[in-house]
């Protein structure tokens, strides 16, 4: 029984049509892709740039940061040293005026006492200066033995030996009428602390006649004089030429401050090593008299400055880094996305490169193709006309039938290959006999093997099951183009057809004795249009449109197996198709 022609009207030719236009896009994606891959090799060029300008923005970046916190303090410094100057200066006015009314206080008392031999009562002393009537405590004359005969407290003082007070004997052997101003001490007369502010008394200009006191309130020139250097938060303390703390501001530990200026240089006008110890000095001279004003600046007070300088510059390089790792970041994010499209696009390059060459191929492939049996369709149409006899016209139509089936089995297959391409190709999955199926595909190529001389052998594992779910037409399709093959490029022994099942995938295998491949033409035989030359064989005969094996490959892949190939030069030839067992119900 003849075989049966499959018609192709099931076949979509605007499916070739569509391919072939979208081929012809092709050369668009070649521009933009060679402009876009020469953009490309400079990305990684652009990458380093980008690395060294982030380097000297950081670099640039930490060295403003840097330069910043040195003005800042630097700022602090100069602040410090405003404060200092300013509170110097201003309780440097309190102390000259207040010293100045003391002193005054101190002539006018010893001009009495020599004119009158008496001292005013204490109220008529205060009453002159109002302002500073805590300042003094009493007024007192000490004789030349060293006695106290005098003073503002009482008409009658008690006899008391003062002979031995430094502020005594500072006087009694100097030919000066200078200011002292004592160290702290408890007075013998009053009774409580005071700093002793005192001149020497002469007759006739040199003889040595006493001393005159006047004893001052700690406590004021504490809590008065040195009131807004305590509530800035700063210290003062009024020190003498010996070193020795004469008074301090409210809430300083004298001795701690005796501690730091034992060994200052008074000659100096500026404390040595002002910047050790808890405070940052400063000193103010006290005009006239052998004492000096010391402002101290809290070391701790400068450092909480800086810790808030420091920190919010740490903060400010945190949030500049950040920014700049992000930014930088997102660049080479950026470059690495472009640079992979680029890969892509200079793959999509080659593959269109490719597909040009391919579409050359396939418009020289075909024509030649397609002009073969339409030459011998035409030609033997003419004979067929021109016969004289019946058997004659037999055999020419023979010819053309030949013709035209070659004909129709080369646009089935291009139509097929276009339909895959253009993703119209869809499945059709039935249950099928398994032997019946195979069985039917191998008796197609019965006749042909056996006039060859040669034995085709379908052969099942009996533990493959007994029915088959796939798409049967494509599979017939490419087991008869397998087997056909077989037949044609196998001169002697035989050809095998094996069916087999694995728990997952059916085994199917192709395999003859035939010329086989080699390992270079190997490299190709799923390329379409890729006609293999075989030099022992007769290859006018023999020889195919190069579509078989590319269709095979298609429809399997399609149908979710794989197919290999296996072969070696006149030993034969091995083709092994897998296929999935387990298909969706849903499509059977």
């Amino acid at each position: 029984m003849p075989r049966a022609v499959r018609p192709f009207a099931d076949a979509d030719p605007c499916s070739a049509m569509k391919s072939h236009g979208q081929l012809e896009k092709v050369s668009l994606i070649v521009k933009i892709s060679t402009m876009l891959t020469i953009f490309g090799k400079r990305f990684d060029k652009l990458k380093v740039r980008v690395l060294v300008a982030t380097v000297m923005v950081i670099a640039g970046s930490g060295f403003m940061l840097f330069d910043s916190v040195l003005v800042a303090k630097q700022r602090i410094n100069e602040s410090v040293e405003r404060d200092l100057v300013s509170h110097s200066q201003s309780t440097l006015v309190s102390l000259v005026e207040a010293f100045n009314l003391v002193d005054y206080t101190v002539k006018r008392g010893r001009q009495e006492w020599l004119e009158t031999g008496n001292l005013r009562p204490h109220g008529e002393f205060i009453q002159d200066f109002p302002n500073f009537k805590e300042l003094i405590v009493q007024v007192a004359v000490i004789g030349a033995d060293g006695y106290l005969v005098d003073s503002s407290l009482t008409d009658t003082p008690t006899k008391v030996y003062l002979g031995d007070r430094e502020h005594f004997k500072v006087h009694q052997n100097s030919k000066r009428d200078a200011v002292f101003i004592s160290k702290p001490l408890i007075g013998k007369v009053s009774g409580v602390k005071s700093i002793q502010v005192t001149r020497p008394i002469f007759k006739g200009g040199t003889e040595f006649a006493g001393v005159i006191v006047a004893s001052l309130n700690p406590y004021y020139l504490s809590q008065v004089t040195f009131d807004s250097i305590a509530t800035a938060g700063l210290v003062a303390s009024l020190v003498g030429e010996d070193g020795y703390v004469r008074v301090a501001s409210r809430g300083a530990d004298e001795e701690s401050i005796q501690s730091q200026l034992k060994d200052y240089e008074f000659n100096a006008s500026i404390a040595p090593e002002r910047n050790k110890g808890p405070y940052l000095w400063r000193r103010s001279a006290v005009a006239g008299l052998d004492i000096s004003l010391f402002v101290g600046y809290p070391v701790e007070k400068i450092g909480d400055r800086l810790f808030y300088v420091n920190w919010a510059t740490g903060l400010a390089f945190f949030v500049m880094m950040f920014l700049i790792v992000w930014y930088t970041t997102g660049i080479f994010r950026l470059i690495s996305t472009r640079t992979n499209l680029l890969l892509e696009l200079e793959e999509s390059n080659v593959k269109a490169n490719s597909a040009n060459a391919m579409k050359s191929k396939f418009v020289a492939g075909i024509s030649h193709e397609l002009r073969t049996p339409l030459n011998g369709i035409l030609g033997f149409a003419e004979l067929v006309e021109m016969s004289g006899s019946l058997d004659e016209a037999k055999k020419y139509g023979k010819v053309i039938r030949g013709s035209a089936d070659h004909l129709h089995q080369l646009v089935n297959a291009l139509l097929d290959l276009a339909k895959i391409e253009a993703g119209q190709m869809s499945l059709v999955y039935t249950e099928s006999k398994t032997w019946e199926l195979f069985d039917s595909v191998v008796s197609l190529h019965r006749y042909e093997a056996e006039k060859k001389g040669l034995l085709l052998s379908l052969n099942i594992a009996q533990e493959a099951p007994k029915l088959i779910t796939t798409d049967r037409i494509k599979l017939m399709q490419v087991m008869n183009n397998l087997i056909n093959n077989a037949v044609k490029f196998t001169e002697n022994g035989a050809i095998f057809v094996n069916v087999n099942a694995g728990p997952t995938h059916w085994e199917i295998s192709v395999v003859d004795t035939g010329v086989g491949i080699s390992p270079q033409q190997m490299s190709g035989i799923f390329d379409r249009f890729n006609n293999i030359k075989l030099e022992n064989i007769n290859t006018s005969e023999k020889q195919g449109a190069g579509l078989g094996m590319a269709l095979c490959k298609e429809l399997i892949e399609l149908m979710n197996g794989t197919i290999k190939l296996q072969s070696e030069v006149n030993v034969g030839t091995s083709v092994k198709i897998e296929l999935p067992r387990g298909v969706d119900e849903n499509k059977v």
